[in-house]
């Protein structure tokens, strides 16, 4: 059975009632005449409907009832749905998607993330130059300039800037530059090593931290565990007024409505913002929905009868128990292993030595945060608690040990139909991708990372240890549910966020298989077909949600989530994806974003 037919055929025969009952309606209406009561809303015709149904039909309309489609087909049969209050819309040739789904993102983070002040876009040392710079010329001299989520990997170069290099930037401001809280190393200039005091004395002292020039031992200006010497300022303040936190989230909805998005997912995600999050969908401000991964402590000095009563507790969280159809609390996550960019994700084999992640043992592996029995701990008490479970699993290493305890557990709580994922599984194994197969474990992968990372990968690991770095067609060919999702945090570029969320971008990077900055493409047999694509964003991303049965595709029944846009991107060059245009974007049949409107229009 191919995947996307195992993926509608969850729930087609269990359709519901209300579901069954449309159906019905639509066989009577066209076979013949059209009752007042069963007349269409809004009808959309003369267009390319793109269903992503179980047969993957593309028809010329769409008709939408209560909020719900209604029915897709000919342009005449829907437009025999119409009566005198029915609204019609001439999509001209244009084409019809059904919204798009974001299963990976920290979504209120992301809105605040700019909240004191508006960050540019920063590819290589001259525009990090330009930023220190303009941050110079409105903070009074002598306060800190602090450098966040630019990461060296990320740079043109694939380097730390020097400390001459800030020093020309701000010869009169501290300067830090420390991508992560956890930054294996972090730059300062000379200012910023004079207000810490780091001289040549102090650097003699504090070798393992304070890097030195090793024939005149003077500071280099990189220095190991910033934190240990000052407070890191980490993300921006969730504090801000109601009123404030409001309005940045409204824009940040515009943003992913803008390109496409009508269902987002924050995968690590507390009280508090879940409550928020609850209320603007109560108060009518939502115009995306959000599903959310409940984060989870689970520190080595934590019993695990607590983490336990922790899992247990979520479970019955109202979100959780009592959905609703805009936010609802599906699961929890936790961490494995580390990342890429900070040198810590962890692998099967040695990452090697590099000099930005500050690795000098030659059997480094990366950092593994959880052990085996604690994690299947873990994972059997959310499926006792009806949660999915997620871990953070990035390295080869990390994502075997996340899938070595699903398949224990399995043993003896059946784990189908649970919806377990594991998150990014960027570096997997022929092993791990045939497990997560018989166990239905889905994929939540990030194409932002292949296109914005292999080039530094590829420099640190060689091209071979990357063969099975994001294999999107093995996965899909061993009937793996992939769902696409961006891991957007920070800035509201779509393009150039940190971590990318214009889902046309990662739907091309799928296709194309080509990171920015390399050659040609990157092992191009596990480039995915344009169909395959859009599933990632559509179908089996709403899968991920267990919620395929009522989101994902355009079938009768299902809410009326759906996009226009000004290509059909099944058929236009393969280069003009990333440029795709979103015209319209409607949510339950409702007009949520429009080209060219204000948004509060």
């Amino acid at each position: 059975m191919k995947l996307d037919r195992a993926i509608h055929s969850s729930y087609g025969n269990s359709a519901s009632p209300i579901r069954r009952c449309l159906a019905g309606l639509i066989l009577v209406v066209a076979a013949g005449g059209v009752a007042v009561a069963q007349a269409a809303d809004h009808i959309f015709h003369n267009g390319v409907v793109v269903t992503v149904d179980g047969d993957f039909s593309v028809a010329e309309a769409l008709a939408v009832k209560d909020g719900l489609v209604l029915a897709t087909g000919s342009s005449e049969q829907m437009l025999a749905l119409r009566n005198a209050g029915t609204r019609v819309t001439d999509l001209d040739g244009r084409t019809v998607l059904p919204g798009l789904i974001d299963t990976h993102q920290h979504t209120l983070s992301a809105a605040v993330s700019e909240a004191d002040h508006s960050i540019p876009v920063i590819r290589d040392m001259a525009e990090l130059a330009d930023y220190i710079k303009a941050r110079s010329q409105v903070l009074p001299a002598g306060e800190w300039i602090w450098v966040r989520n630019v990461f060296p990997t990320r740079l043109r170069e694939q380097r730390l800037p020097t400390r001459a290099e800030l020093d020309a930037a701000a010869p009169d401001h501290p300067v830090i530059f420390a991508p992560f809280v956890i930054s294996p190393l972090a730059s300062l200039n000379s200012a910023g090593m004079a207000a810490l005091g780091i001289d040549r004395a102090f650097a003699a002292e504090n070798p393992a931290d304070i890097l030195r020039d090793p024939e005149s031992g003077e500071p280099l200006g990189l220095i190991a565990n910033h934190r240990h010497y000052i407070e890191d300022i980490g993300t921006p303040d969730l504090t801000s007024s109601d009123e404030e936190r409001s309005a940045r989230y409204r824009h940040m909805m515009q943003r992913y409505n803008e390109v496409g998005l009508t269902t987002v997912v924050d995968r690590n995600t507390f009280p508090e913002v879940m409550d928020f999050y609850r209320v603007m969908a109560e108060d009518g401000l939502a115009t995306v929905r959000i599903s959310l991964f409940h984060a989870l402590d689970t520190g080595s000095d934590i019993p695990l009868p607590v983490i336990e009563q922790e899992i247990a507790r979520i479970a019955e969280l109202p979100l959780h128990r009592d959905p609703k159809p805009l936010v609802q609390l599906i699961g929890i996550k936790t961490f494995a292993d580390g990342g890429i960019l900070s040198g810590s994700s962890y692998m099967l084999e040695p990452w090697g030595e590099s000099s930005i992640h500050a690795i000098s043992d030659r059997d480094y592996r990366g950092k593994l945060f959880i052990q085996p029995q604690r994690l299947q701990a873990m994972v059997a008490a959310a499926l006792r608690g009806g949660l999915q479970f997620t871990a953070h699993a990035v390295g080869d290493g990390a994502v075997t040990e996340v899938v070595k305890a699903f398949d224990e557990v399995n043993r003896e709580l059946p784990l189908k139909g649970s919806r377990a994922s594991v998150t990014h599984s960027n570096f997997v194994t022929p092993w791990v991708i045939a497990k997560m197969a018989e166990l239905e474990i889905v994929a939540d992968i990030q194409p932002a990372w292949f296109y914005l990372d292999s080039a530094a990968l590829l420099q640190q690991f060689g091209e071979p240890r990357l063969r099975y770095f994001q294999p999107l067609r093995l996965l899909f060919d061993a009937g793996v549910v992939v769902a696409g999702g961006s891991d957007h945090w920070s800035l509201e570029d779509s393009l150039h966020a940190v971590n990318p969320f214009n889902p046309f971008l990662a739907m091309w990077t799928t296709i194309s298989r080509q990171p920015r900055y390399v050659d040609q493409p990157l092992y191009p047999e596990e480039a995915l077909s344009r169909r395959q694509a859009l599933q990632m964003y559509t179908i089996n991303a709403a899968y991920a949600l267990a919620r395929e049965h009522d989101l994902g595709s355009l079938e009768p029944g299902k809410l009326a989530d759906f996009i226009v846009i000004d290509r059909n991107i099944l058929t236009s060059p393969q280069d003009d994806i990333p440029a795709t245009r979103v015209l319209q974007t409607y949510l339950a049949g409702e007009l949520v974003y429009a080209a060219g409107r204000a948004p509060d229009s």
